[in-house]
């Protein structure tokens, strides 16, 4: 009430303006495709409905999240939501999220520890968001731009009945949305997740490392939880969220980078079908 964290005059707009820009939630569950009938890469061969390519699409089958969900949040401020006399508000604000029924937690009887059959070498399949972004805060000196992706995980998971748990994997196949359908986002890119550890609570840390030429290439972080039934170990699901890069508002010439990924755990036929 005394003024002390509050300018009354910050968005500098016309009396009555109330616009200050836009909210983009998305938000998925979606943890890949079962592509059943597909040839061998490279192969020619026939579809369930007697047609025949390097490609069955009408045998696929998807998989979702039952326990978890995971997505971005993205602000984007409207322009006349004024900074200052040479920058505007363009750049906005960008979150990941995730979230579900967690299966584990810092109290007895739920902790990684008390998991009804402990995962050695565990395959979690599932898809990945990333929200791509460069640029100065000052569309006459370097204009921001923005990026909505979309990809891979495969993630290896070992949860013991003592101690602490591992998780790595990679995130890849990337595609950027085009506003009216996906491309191929840059084929050599990719996102490894390293040095992950899974406490007991059932929460993990770790490195996450961008490498390819359309990125920044540069060190991050991953985090996340698990989600689903702690006594059914083969029904158990992963999200978390990830960032690379750290430089916005450097010219540089490259994407800093942040998301967000789901997966479900696979059995080994549901692995074969699905080309892991």
């Amino acid at each position: 009430t005394d003024g002390e964290y509050y300018e009354s005059d910050a968005f500098n707009q016309p009396d009555g303006y109330k616009d200050l820009g836009t909210y983009e939630v998305w938000l998925s569950n979606h943890a890949g495709v079962d592509k059943k009938l597909e040839p061998a890469a490279g192969r020619v061969g026939t579809c369930r409905d007697g047609s025949r390519g390097t490609s069955c699409p009408y045998d696929d089958e998807q998989f979702y999240l039952e326990y978890a969900a995971y997505g971005l949040f993205v602000y984007t401020a409207d322009r006349e939501t004024i900074l200052g006399s040479t920058a505007d508000g363009q750049l906005g604000r960008a979150q990941s999220l995730h979230f579900g029924y967690s299966a584990f937690a810092d109290e007895e009887n739920k902790r990684t520890t008390d998991i009804g059959e402990p995962i050695t070498g565990g395959k979690f399949k599932g898809q990945a968001l990333a929200y791509a972004y460069k640029g100065l805060n000052n569309p006459t000196v370097w204009p921001n731009e923005f990026k909505m992706l979309r990809g891979d995980a495969t993630l290896t998971v070992a949860i013991p009945k003592t101690g602490n748990g591992t998780i790595t994997g990679t995130l890849n196949n990337f595609k950027e949305w085009t506003g009216t359908g996906w491309q191929v986002y840059g084929t050599n890119f990719n996102v490894s997740l390293t040095s992950g550890v899974i406490m007991t609570s059932g929460e993990f840390t770790g490195t996450a490392t961008a490498t390819g030429g359309v990125d920044l290439s540069g060190a991050g972080a991953f985090k996340g939880a698990f989600y689903g039934p702690r006594d059914d170990s083969a029904d158990l699901e992963v999200a978390g969220s990830w960032s690379t890069g750290h430089t916005v508002f450097t010219n540089n010439g490259g994407y800093d980078m942040m998301g967000s990924f789901g997966a479900k755990q696979r059995s080994a036929p549901a692995l074969a079908e699905f080309g892991g």
